[in-house]
């Protein structure tokens, strides 16, 4: 079994929410915006194998 490390970060505000990690095995990050009602979120999530 492998053991993994990471750092995790998590932002809100002004209607923006973005979580990254870096680490082994890969990166990823996610970008969100909340709507003007408050009802929905809309968000990307991405991944990189190599670490960038």
């Amino acid at each position: 079994m492998a053991e993994l490390t990471a750092t995790t970060s998590n932002k809100f505000g002004n209607g923006e929410w973005k979580l990254w990690r870096e680490g082994e095995p890969f990166a990823q990050r996610f970008a969100a915006t909340l709507s003007d009602d408050g009802k929905a979120i809309t968000g990307r999530c991405e991944i990189a194998e190599d670490g960038m």
